[in-house]
């Protein structure tokens, strides 16, 4: 991919997580640079975030993948990909695909403790996504809201079931279309 790739990965996610994702994908005989046209971000945790293209190296034949790389911090709060592996196996199957990224692999755990994360691009297209940071703090609550109310209704619809917790407290209540508290 060339000496200009070479730079501009480590710019955007840092030298030894852009060196891990090398790693990565030489292990896979795949070369990885930034994908075009750029996309990236930070998160509120102070993860960064880049959409990525992965290539096969020749003489193979070519087979682009594009995906975001987020760069987690070692913050002490825990593992966020074991935290999204977690929440992907308690949703029902069709729910958690129709509102979770999915990983490709297992996360990367870095040197430094944090990990790196391969999230495959929801509705395969980043031209509409934009991370919770890039909203202004006013905005983050109504946002969240607006988003967690489209889930609740979604999921709501999905099924009449109700799930206990491990006291047999009700975690999450699902009710009939059109049913209210």
């Amino acid at each position: 991919m060339g000496d200009e790739a070479t730079r501009r990965l480590p710019a955007v996610l840092g030298t030894e997580a852009s060196g891990v994702l090398r790693a990565a994908a030489t292990s896979r005989n795949r070369e990885v640079d930034l994908a075009e046209p750029r996309w990236t971000a930070v998160g509120c945790t102070g993860a960064r975030l880049a959409a990525v293209v992965e290539r096969s190296r020749p003489p193979a034949p070519q087979r682009p993948r594009k995906y975001v790389v987020k760069v987690c911090p070692a913050d002490g709060r825990g593992r966020e990909g074991a935290r999204h592996h977690a929440a992907l196996e308690r949703f029902p199957a069709d729910f958690a695909a129709r509102h979770r990224v999915s990983l490709e692999g297992d996360p990367i755990g870095l040197p430094g403790g944090g990990e790196l994360l391969l999230q495959n691009i929801a509705g395969s297209s980043l031209a509409r996504c934009r991370p919770m940071s890039e909203f202004a703090p006013a905005d983050r609550a109504l946002t969240a809201a607006a988003v967690a109310r489209a889930l609740t209704q979604d999921w709501n619809e999905e099924t009449t079931s109700q799930e206990f917790g491990q006291r047999g407290v009700p975690v999450a209540r699902r009710t009939t279309p059109g049913h209210r508290r």
